[in-house]
């Protein structure tokens, strides 16, 4: 499938484990499907790369802010980061204990965090795979994300309870709940 096709087929296909998640990159496509992620070149529909290593349907991925890494999130509870150039695994992201829905890049690209169906969204060095801190939700997490500004200090999440949280980065407190 080309670039133009893929995001025909996201627009119309629910199917359980046929939903395609996708991102944009300065003339680069990221795309999930099944077990496997493809990125590429949106110019010449090219196939650059296929990321092997889930063992269950990737729920999510992005690439970071400069483009030189891809994070994926899948149903078999993990999280790996991806050098976005060579296509090479750099770190899997262990423990959340179920589903990997969400996950996102902070704007400086030294952080990541990634959100689950175990209720948590967890914050992780990007470049050592530590877990940093567990945001508790009082249900599943599907949504995550580094707030707009540029020191990326606050991490917005979202619960299947309709909760939205607003975090700060360095302590894990929850600043606010909408």
């Amino acid at each position: 499938l080309s670039p133009s096709e893929i995001l025909t087929f996201k627009q119309t296909s629910k199917k359980p484990g046929h939903e395609i998640t996708s991102g944009l990159f300065s003339g680069r496509i990221v795309v999930a499907a099944g077990r496997k992620t493809l990125i590429f070149d949106t110019e010449t529909n090219k196939l650059l790369h296929t990321l092997k290593g889930h063992t269950a349907l990737i729920r999510c991925c992005i690439f970071s802010k400069d483009g030189r890494r891809v994070l994926t999130g899948s149903m078999d509870n993990t999280a790996k980061i991806w050098d976005a150039v060579t296509g090479r695994l750099l770190l899997t992201l262990r423990g959340h204990t179920s589903w990997v829905h969400a996950c996102d890049f902070s704007p400086g690209g030294t952080l990541v965090v990634t959100a689950s169906d175990d209720r948590t969204a967890r914050l992780w060095n990007e470049k050592n795979g530590t877990s940093l801190l567990v945001l508790v939700h009082t249900s599943c997490v599907h949504g995550c994300a580094f707030s707009i500004s540029n020191d990326g200090r606050r991490i917005i999440t979202a619960g299947v309870d309709t909760k939205v949280c607003i975090w700060c980065a360095d302590t894990g407190e929850c600043q606010l709940t909408i």
